[in-house]
């Protein structure tokens, strides 16, 4: 099975929910590992409010690279940052997720960014839980289109940035739709 074959289920995503149950996925992690870690937290209010693409999958690449970031950092900071270019119809996501922890060696940077390798069927059996590894999450992001790239250094930590864009959807065309959908329902 190559990565083909991961199927891509785009819909319509309210982003700051989506990026709120991600902070307190976070939080509820850093609580659980009971480390002293301060969280900090930036979302861009530049960012539309709705955003259409595969949303489970990118909050799952999310929510890993953070868990393994949480992993490797024993106190310090854990920073989720958000920023976005809009231009038309599209939105660049730029999700920086950095930490104060141990620094990634470059060979383990260049496998987990490999991605020249088919998707197992173990990792694809994989994907449906929330937490996967880095080179898979590396691999659902380039199946959205998206990229990742890993800065890492000894004085700095980890710093994790994925880009990807979304489409844009208005909530006018949000709203008809819905409407729409529920009159059918109650005909």
């Amino acid at each position: 099975m190559d990565i083909k074959n991961l199927k891509i289920v785009e819909s319509i995503y309210n982003t700051k929910n989506f990026f709120e149950e991600i902070k307190l996925r976070t939080k509820s992690e850093i609580q659980n590992q009971n480390k002293k870690l301060e969280l900090r937290y930036n979302i861009s209010k530049d960012i539309p409010q709705y955003l259409c693409g595969d949303n489970t999958k990118l909050k799952q690449a999310i929510i890993s690279v953070i868990l393994d970031s949480i992993k490797h950092t024993s106190e310090g900071f854990i920073e989720l940052d958000v920023e976005s270019i809009v231009r038309y119809d599209i939105c660049r996501l730029m999700i920086n997720i950095r930490n104060s922890g141990k620094k990634i060696e470059l060979d383990k940077i260049n496998s987990i960014l490999s991605i020249s390798e088919d998707i197992t069927k173990e990792e694809l059996e994989k994907i449906d839980k929330l937490n996967i590894t880095l080179p898979l999450a590396h691999k659902i992001i380039k199946s959205l289109n998206g990229s990742l790239i890993i800065k890492s250094d000894i004085d700095n930590g980890t710093n994790f940035l994925i880009v990807i864009d979304q489409k844009i959807e208005n909530k006018e065309k949000i709203e008809k739709t819905s409407l729409e959908h529920y009159s059918k329902k109650i005909t």
